[in-house]
């Protein structure tokens, strides 16, 4: 049976990875909660402006994922509410003043957290990465292409 062509209007705000043919669900919301990690990460080369740690997230390789700076600032504010990080605020000398973040104990012990997690998840998706080469070469090999079923039966 063909997908109807009649457009439907969700009741959500936020549209859902169905919704678009394009879309990937593995996407959704991975990245604001790993961008917490990387200002920490960031923040164990010592204290920052959030400019500066907006600036270090583009040269880390975000790249189309990397989130605006509304998003950066509300991270941070959540950030230093869970005790993660504490801020102080810096008379500028020659323009304003920023705010400077700084990790805090508990903000290390949840970076460790943090890369065990990801040390954990990296064995699994090198895993998945190995299972689905090796599934695609045999089927080219053998000049067909990968059924669903045969994807879906791991």
């Amino acid at each position: 049976m063909a997908p109807s062509t009649k457009a439907t209007r969700s009741t959500s705000k936020r549209a859902s990875p169905g919704d678009r043919p394009d879309a990937c669900v593995c996407a959704t919301g991975r990245v604001e909660r790993f961008l917490q990690a990387c200002v920490l990460l960031f923040l164990t080369r010592g204290p920052s402006h959030g400019y500066e740690l907006f600036q270090n997230l583009a040269a880390f390789g975000f790249g189309k994922n990397l989130p605006g700076t509304a998003t950066l600032y509300r991270n941070l504010r959540r950030m230093e509410k869970n005790a993660l990080i504490a801020s102080e605020w810096q008379a500028g000398k020659a323009g304003p003043g920023r705010r400077s973040y700084r990790l805090t104990s508990k903000g290390k012990t949840y970076l460790e957290r943090w890369a065990e997690a990801l040390a954990h998840d990296r064995a699994l998706i090198e895993r998945f990465l190995q299972e689905k080469d090796g599934r695609l070469a045999t089927a080219n090999s053998r000049g067909g292409k990968v059924s669903r079923e045969r994807v879906g039966n791991a």
